[in-house]
Order: structure tokens, then sequence, then C-alpha cells
């Protein structure tokens, strides 16, 4: 029986050289949604535009892209795991060796693609937000080096303010350790009837990631909005899609 092998030493630079490695492919799928599947700057300031038929279509065009892209990087990486030709020597690395049921992936796939729709209504909201408030978006992410490395700034600190709001909400749905007005203790109800629906995978793949109850995404994946909560600095499309690709 094969082991899983773990290393133990921790590298601050390896660590944060994988993590930019990491970051670039957001940034890549970012900038490639935002040159072929996003609304143009123009298109976003043009007020003479009909907004509900502007929003529709965007609604149908972002469904499908973001359907697409949840579906090919998920089940890509679902099968280099468990069904590749390099899958029985990638399993060693599992902390549990076993493989799980085909009904847990079944079960994650649907509730992972149900939270697709939700990430797509919250990019939606953001369309509609921008698009009511044009003064809140920038065109060109290149210009002067103060310009620039204002754009590069905010793209470098998204992820940390992310993890901190992932931090935070995922730190909610668990109990409080106090009752709200001596009453109830919040984070007990949101574990037992949101989060909880996450942790029945407790053999995790790829699917698990998104596979998460609806009041749980709605709190969870709701990062695309903000650069909109600060709403002192403007923003380009390649900040709010990495937001929310991130």
């Amino acid at each position: 029986e094969p082991k899983a092998v773990h290393d133990e030493k921790y590298s601050y630079f390896s660590e944060l050289f994988a993590r930019n490695v990491r970051l670039s492919t957001y940034w890549f799928v970012a900038y490639c949604v935002m040159l072929y599947a996003f609304p143009s700057y123009e298109d976003l300031t043009n007020t003479d535009l009909d907004l509900t038929s502007f929003m529709m279509k965007w609604a149908l065009i972002i469904g499908i892209r973001d359907f697409v892209i949840v579906a090919f990087f998920y089940y890509m990486w679902h099968w280099f795991l468990f069904d590749s030709p390099w899958a029985s020597k990638l399993k060693r690395l599992k902390y549990n060796q076993e493989y799980p049921p085909q009904s847990q992936w079944d079960r994650s796939r649907f509730w992972s693609l149900c939270t697709t729709f939700i990430i797509t209504a919250n990019e939606l909201g953001v369309i509609y937000i921008i698009k009511t408030n044009p003064w809140l978006l920038y065109k060109t992410f290149w210009g002067s080096w103060k310009h620039s490395l204002y754009g590069i700034f905010w793209l470098y600190a998204t992820p940390y303010i992310l993890d901190a709001h992932f931090y935070i909400f995922h730190r909610l749905q668990h109990k409080w350790n106090w009752k709200l007005f001596g009453l109830f203790d919040p984070g007990y109800y949101l574990y037992k009837y949101a989060h909880k629906h996450h942790h029945v995978d407790v053999n995790v793949g790829p699917w698990s990631a998104l596979s998460v109850h609806p009041i749980e995404a709605l709190l969870d994946v709701n990062g695309i909005f903000i650069p909109i909560i600060f709403k002192y600095f403007a923003i380009h499309p390649i900040h709010i899609l990495f937001n929310k690709f991130y």
C-alpha cells in the first residue's frame, strides 16, 4: 500500500513563487474573458443603449461562458487526478488514499454548477451597477507610470482582500461560541443549514470546491462586488474579472 507523501518543510519564497504561478492563471483567464466575452468599455458607458436588452444579451453570453469555463477546468482537473495515466502516481499524494464514490462526484458536480449560476448573477449585478454608474470605470489599464502602478497594485492587493473576505464569511458559518442577544448562536445554524452541505465531501476532489449550499454561495462568492464597494477608486474590467475568477 503506497503511503501519502507530504513535505513538512516550508519555504516563504517557494510559497510566494507558487502563489504567483497560481495567480497568473487567474490573470490569464480574466484577460482572455475581458477581450472576448465581456462588454466593451464603449458599451458599458453608452447611455443610449437599451438597458433591458443589454442585460438580457449579456446574461446569456456570461451564463454560457461561465458554464464552459467551469466545466473545462473542473473536468480537466478531475480527469488529470482520477482518470489520467498519471492518476495512480498522483494517488500517493492524497491524504485519503481511497477514491470517493461516483455518487459524491455527481452530487458535487450538480451543486458546483448551481454555484456557477450564482457567480454569473453576481457578475451581472456588477455590470448593472457600472452600466448605471459609468463613472466607476476607467478605460486604459496602461498609461503613465503612476496610472499603471495603480492598476497593478489593485491586481496584487485583490487576492489578500479576497482571502480576508473568504476567511470572515467562512468563519461566520462555524460556531461563534457566543449567543446573539443572548438568544442563539448564528454560526451554529449557518453551519447546520448551509455550510455543513459543503463538508459532506470529506474525500474531496476538484468539484468539491464550489459544491456549496446556495446560502453559502451568496456569502462566499460575492467578492466580485469588492471593487464596487470601494467606490473611491476607479476600476478596470480586469479588476472585476480577476475578483471573480480568483
